[in-house]
């Protein structure tokens, strides 16, 4: 049935955005279905290129501000997800099809989804106190004999540091399995075991075993900052 799908992506433009906008909607209420629909888009820009890709995400960014507009008055769902879903897979697909390097496109990965964090805490530098009123009502109405408020909100407080650690996991897994998927959809339509080969020969090296070592020792200082 997947591969169904991804073959039937590959006909033509139109039917890539179609299926990639659907998946993306889709995604809204099951959200493991975002790594398909990310997946139709790499799987386009790995078999025909960067332009092909971008203008299926254009079409189906069209397609569903049309109808986020029509059902909610609001034109910004298309964009979002574009931005969201479509373009870090967008950048790592086109990154792997110009090196032949699954080891530098995680890499690049796990990069990109530091900066994606950078990004959401300098566009909303108060996401902690937001995250903190999202949080708090839960613990509203019980009996605070029971427990120090205090004690909870200082609680609270350091989970919502370590929260940001936790979204770059998250990203980065996002943008791995979706990668990883689009490369499958390629080998296996075009009959290839270079997928299997590429996979095995992933190597990180020692460069970036360094790196995430210095950020596992200095991820709790920052977090408790």
């Amino acid at each position: 049935m997947l591969l169904g799908l991804a073959r039937y992506a590959l006909k033509g433009p139109f039917h890539a955005a179609t299926i990639a906008g659907v998946l993306a909607i889709l995604s809204l209420f099951i959200p493991l279905v975002s790594v398909l629909s990310g997946a139709i888009v790499g799987l386009i820009i790995l078999t025909q290129g960067l332009f092909p890709g971008t203008r299926v995400i254009v079409v189906s960014i069209i397609g569903i501000t049309a109808v986020s507009y029509l059902m909610t008055n609001s034109p910004m769902l298309g964009i979002t997800i574009g931005l969201v879903q479509w373009l870090p897979i967008m950048v790592l697909a086109e990154i792997l099809r110009r090196t032949n390097s699954l080891s530098f496109t995680l890499v690049s990965g796990s990069v990109l989804a530091l900066v994606a964090v950078i990004v959401q805490y300098s566009l909303w530098p108060d996401s902690e106190k937001i995250w903190m009123e999202f949080m708090l009502p839960f613990f509203q109405g019980m009996d605070e004999s029971q427990f120090d408020m205090q004690q909870l909100e200082s609680t609270l407080q350091n989970m919502v540091h370590w929260m940001t650690l936790l979204v770059v996991a998250v990203m980065f897994s996002t943008f791995f399995a979706t990668l990883m998927a689009a490369r499958w959809f390629h080998a296996r339509l075009a009959g290839s075991e270079g997928y299997r080969e590429e996979f095995y020969a992933i190597r990180l090296g020692r460069a970036m075993a360094g790196i995430s070592l210095v950020m596992i020792v200095a991820a709790p200082l920052l977090a408790l900052n």
